[in-house]
């Protein structure tokens, strides 16, 4: 997994993610007691860190709650009503955000901050606040905490507004999510060789069942990145070799746009050329 920086690009290997999940996940079930079926919640941008708070999750025996990062804070305080999570993951991006929210939702015992991008972090103390860097966290890799899971488990509940109304929480398990990779893998056979650049969000299962979960399951890569302007998304493309990209209409369109404003740039003779 790696993303776009103006400094290039970072990343996390299979064996760094595997590494960082597993010591996450460690040190929830040892030192915060978190047991099986408990909630945890994501508000987290698409970047590779996002993957070890899923796979942390995952490996504890959670529910995992993949939340919109584009709703407000009255909106995903209704919705951890609703799921009652007792932790939070977020990006320091939206460690604002997810503080505000916390206030607002009683379930929610600590914050845990995903990655150590710009924001200077110190809360561990704080007993209002309660949030912590997950790089900083002390617990032992080489233990083997994680619970097992089975196919009839829920593995996600992810909050769709549907055709009307508030929110509903869809549970999805592990078999639906097994399901769809096995679908997956034998229609496209992707491997090693194949890169997807990740531009819709991770709280898209069509993006988390294929565009993640799917892409590591056949051993490919994902790479993510920050901004979704169009000359930004073709350089991408060129640096990392993309070989694939899952997009809805939407996103087609705008790269076509794109494509057009440049043509007509161009004079009279190279435009009827191409």
């Amino acid at each position: 997994l790696s993303l776009k920086t103006k400094d290039g690009y970072e990343a996390i290997t299979y064996i760094d993610l595997s590494r960082r999940a597993k010591k996450f996940a460690n040190y929830l079930i040892e030192f915060e007691n978190l047991q099986r079926e408990d909630r945890i919640a994501i508000i987290c941008e698409s970047r590779p860190e996002f993957g070890v708070g899923m796979f942390a999750s995952i490996q504890t025996g959670a529910i995992t709650v993949p939340l919109d990062v584009k709703l407000t804070v009255p909106e995903h305080t209704h919705i951890l009503n609703d799921c009652n999570p007792r932790f939070l993951l977020c990006s320091s991006h939206y460690l604002e955000h997810a503080i505000e929210v916390k206030n607002n939702v009683s379930s929610i015992e600590k914050i845990f901050v995903l990655d150590d991008e710009g924001v200077n972090i110190d809360g561990a103390n704080n007993a209002e606040i309660s949030y912590l860097r997950v790089s900083t966290l002390e617990s032992d890799v080489d233990k083997d905490l994680g619970r097992p899971r089975s196919l009839d488990e829920t593995a996600l509940i992810v909050y769709t507004s549907g055709t009307t109304g508030n929110p509903k929480g869809v549970m999805t398990s592990f078999g639906n999510i097994y399901s769809q990779l096995r679908d997956f893998e034998s229609i496209l056979k992707l491997s090693r060789d194949n890169t997807l650049l990740s531009i819709l969000p991770l709280n898209h299962l069509l993006e988390l069942n294929v565009g993640f979960f799917g892409m590591l399951y056949m051993g490919a890569k994902v790479v993510y990145i920050k901004s979704l302007n169009p000359k930004e998304l073709t350089t991408v493309m060129k640096e990392k070799q993309i070989t694939n990209m899952i997009v809805v209409p939407l996103v087609a369109k705008m790269l076509k746009n794109s494509i057009d404003k440049q043509i007509n740039k161009l004079p009279t003779n190279a435009k009827k050329i191409f």
